[in-house]
């Protein structure tokens, strides 16, 4: 199923955004005593954007914004409980609450023989939460129910934000189903 959040991470990554943060990558990507990175800036920017919207393309927003729910010692005690014993499926309701995720991509570029070190950036999703059902089965979360939720999404380079999506707020009453089995939900 489509996730139903309307942007995509890919659209993080831009020319622009990364300006933002050239001082501080430039410095980074100069480490081993390489002068190129700051006569090269443009290329090995694009470079860099290519790279993570490719990748960033692959993800799923709102699978790896739920897979966060997995971290809850309560959705953990449901997973072994429907693990144990299959064919159940647990109902979990959720009030208000905030769930954020966190990936962390490592561009690495490479000119010629010079592979640059790595640029680690981070891609922060958040998710205002007014309500859900998480549906747990077979040690899974495999849909979500009465979804209330505002999304977003932050690039950030070290310490500075260099770029945030405000998604629109989504209200789903029927199921969304996790594509394959489900969500995996890590056991304690």
């Amino acid at each position: 199923m489509d996730s139903p959040i309307t942007f995509q991470l890919q659209e993080l990554p831009d020319a622009q955004a990364l300006d933002r943060v050239r001082e501080d990558a430039e410095k980074t990507l100069s480490e081993e005593g390489s002068a190129i990175a700051r006569a090269r800036w443009p290329m090995l920017r694009d470079a860099a954007c290519a790279c993570m919207r490719a990748k960033l393309g692959e993800l799923d927003p709102f699978a790896t914004l739920a897979a966060a729910w997995g971290t809850a010692s309560e959705i953990q005690a449901l997973a072994a409980k429907t693990r144990s014993e299959p064919g159940t499926k647990e109902p979990y309701p959720l009030g208000k609450h905030e769930l954020t995720a966190a990936v962390h991509p490592v561009v690495t570029l490479r000119l010629g023989p010079l592979t640059f070190p790595g640029l680690t950036f981070t891609v922060t999703m958040n998710g205002q939460v007014d309500c859900a059902v998480l549906i747990i089965g077979g040690g899974r979360l495999r849909s979500v129910e009465a979804l209330s939720i505002t999304p977003s999404a932050t690039l950030s380079y070290g310490s500075m934000e260099i770029k945030r999506l405000e998604g629109d707020p989504i209200v789903a009453g029927g199921p969304y189903v996790f594509a394959g089995v489900g969500l995996s939900i890590p056991f304690a």
